[in-house]
C-alpha cells in the first residue's frame, strides 16, 4: 500500500483559509505541525474555568503582561496554536502594530473537559518552542497539570506538577496563587 501524502499547511495559509471562511472559526480548530485539527467545543464547565482563570490573570498579571484569549498564536512556520489563554511579555502597546512573537510568549493555558488523551500533543508543541510554562486544566480530572522547564530539543518538560483541587498554584515569577478549587465548576455541574 502506498502511503497517502499529507498536505502540510503553513500558519499563513491556515489563517488565509480561516479568513475566507473555509475553516470553522477558532477556537474550534488549530494548526499543529502543519496539520489542521478539530478542537472540542466548549461547554459550560469549560467556560466557567476559562472565565475564572482569565479574571485571575488580568487581575494579577495584567500590569506586567499582555493576556490574549482564544486567538491564533504563531509559534513557527507550521504551528498556530489556539490556546484558551496566552500570556506575553510586556504591555499591549508592544503589540499594537505587530503580532506577538513566539519568543515573547511566557505562558499558555489550555482548559479541557474531554479525555486527557485528546490533548497530549499540546505539551510537546509548547516545549518545542521553549514556552516557559504550560498549564493543562483538566476539568473532568479536577486538577491542573503544570509543565515547566521546557527542553525544546526533546519536546519534553523538566518539571510536571499535578495540582489537585485542594492545592494552589502560582505562575512562574508571580507571588499570587490561585486555588484550583476556585477555577473549577462544582463537580456535579453537567
Amino acid at each position: 500500500m502506498i502511503p497517502k501524502a499529507i498536505k502540510r499547511w503553513t500558519v499563513d495559509q491556515y489563517l488565509d483559509l480561516a479568513e475566507k471562511g473555509f475553516l470553522r472559526k477558532a477556537p474550534h480548530v488549530e494548526l499543529i505541525d502543519g496539520v489542521i485539527y478539530d478542537k472540542a467545543v466548549s461547554g459550560h464547565r469549560h467556560m466557567f474555568a476559562f472565565n475564572r482563570l482569565d479574571g485571575f490573570f488580568r487581575e494579577n498579571m495584567g500590569h506586567v503582561a499582555s493576556i490574549f484569549v482564544r486567538g491564533t498564536v504563531r509559534l513557527g512556520t507550521y504551528d498556530g496554536l489556539e490556546p484558551d489563554i496566552a500570556v506575553f511579555r510586556g504591555s499591549y502597546e508592544n503589540y499594537r502594530c505587530r503580532e506577538p512573537l513566539a519568543s515573547e510568549l511566557i505562558w499558555v493555558v489550555e482548559i479541557i473537559d474531554a479525555p486527557l488523551d485528546d490533548f497530549q500533543d499540546k505539551a510537546p508543541v509548547s516545549a518545542r518552542f521553549g514556552i516557559p510554562e504550560f498549564w493543562l486544566v483538566d476539568v473532568k480530572g479536577r486538577r491542573v497539570l503544570v509543565h515547566r522547564s521546557p527542553s525544546p530539543e526533546s519536546e519534553t518538560w523538566g518539571e510536571v506538577l499535578e495540582v489537585g483541587e485542594a492545592g494552589s498554584i502560582a505562575p512562574l515569577g508571580q507571588t499570587e496563587s490561585v486555588r484550583v478549587a476556585e477555577i473549577l465548576p462544582a463537580p456535579d455541574v453537567p
